[in-house]
């Protein structure tokens, strides 16, 4: 039987978000499409008719109320309703925590990542920020951050993850670009950047400056997530926003250029004496991006999505 290019893009589309046991309705699987099989992008009207008629995906393929999902995984369906519920209880949480790191000194955007972004969350699961700070003051601002999360007892720790902060990110307004060298530039590591939601934005416009900075994004999605349809965007704190402006004011001098200095030696080396890197690592630390996603999931999900990949389109 003849696959349409279509068809492989849905297909490939539903395999991914299985591997995250996340149901699609019919405008999701649009939304997500990847360009990998498609040179331009198809209508919705198309990919509906497909998803309910395509004689290749219905061998393949089951819907219900709406889902669509791989054969013998309807399940998926309540569950999701059931994980909507605790990510919205998550969400409360996380916004309360980010208004609160509003007072940190040169942050300029908190962007939330991971299962949230779907609101596909277990009740253990915990939550992930990325942080664009200032150039020259990133171990600054994450030392005081990263104090502020422990002092309000949502560190995430081995074995406590339960709506605990996973701080895993940070760049700063001169470094937005994801290079592949320091994250490779798969199918995963694209949909989890396309996903991010810019959950406070000190710097506005920097959001955008982020989706122009990871050009691999677009060759990657027809669409990339807009802004101004995001409901779940805070407004920083005015009392907190005056704090942190005060406190840049007393470190734009050269005793906050000796604190950065130190601040990055002494985290640099609190790093280097816990790292233990394993082939699944992606744990980078420099002067101007850091990352920390430690047995990372990203290699294991990529090789289970190419070869059900390879399953399905050799039938």
């Amino acid at each position: 039987m003849i696959v349409s290019d279509s068809e492989k893009a849905i297909i490939s589309t539903l395999v991914y978000y299985d591997l995250l046991d996340y149901p699609l309705t019919g405008l999701e699987v649009f939304k997500y499409l990847s360009k990998d099989f498609l040179k331009s992008r198809p209508s919705f009207l198309k990919i509906q008719t497909l998803l309910e008629n395509g004689s290749w995906l219905k061998n393949i393929i089951e819907q219900k109320n709406g889902f669509y999902f791989l054969k013998d995984r309807e399940k998926l369906v309540s569950q999701r309703i059931e994980r909507m519920k605790i990510a919205d209880k998550k969400w409360k949480k996380i916004k309360k925590i980010s208004k609160r790191l509003g007072f940190v000194p040169y942050l300029r955007m908190i962007g939330v990542t991971g299962s949230l972004t779907l609101n596909n969350t277990r009740p253990e699961s915990d939550l992930d920020l990325l942080l664009i700070t200032k150039p020259g003051r990133i171990w600054t601002s994450r030392f005081l951050a990263t104090g502020l999360i422990s002092l309000m007892g949502k560190k995430r720790r081995t074995g406590l993850t339960k709506d605990k902060i996973c701080l895993n990110c940070y760049l700063t307004e001169q470094g937005l670009e994801i290079k592949p060298e320091i994250k490779p530039h798969n199918l995963h590591a694209a949909y989890e950047y396309f996903r991010l939601l810019p959950l406070l934005e000190i710097k506005l416009g920097l959001f955008k400056d982020f989706q122009k900075a990871n050009t691999w994004l677009k060759n990657n999605f027809f669409f990339l997530q807009g802004q101004k349809n995001n409901l779940r965007t805070i407004k920083a704190d005015w009392r907190l926003t005056e704090l942190r402006v005060l406190l840049e004011k007393l470190l734009n001098n050269k005793i906050g250029d000796f604190l950065e200095k130190k601040l990055g030696q002494w985290q640099k080396n609190k790093i280097a004496k816990k790292l233990i890197l394993r082939p699944d690592d992606q744990v980078v630390f420099t002067d101007y991006f850091l990352m920390f996603h430690p047995h990372s999931k990203a290699p294991r999900l990529m090789k289970a999505y190419n070869s059900k990949i390879k399953t399905l389109f050799t039938q």
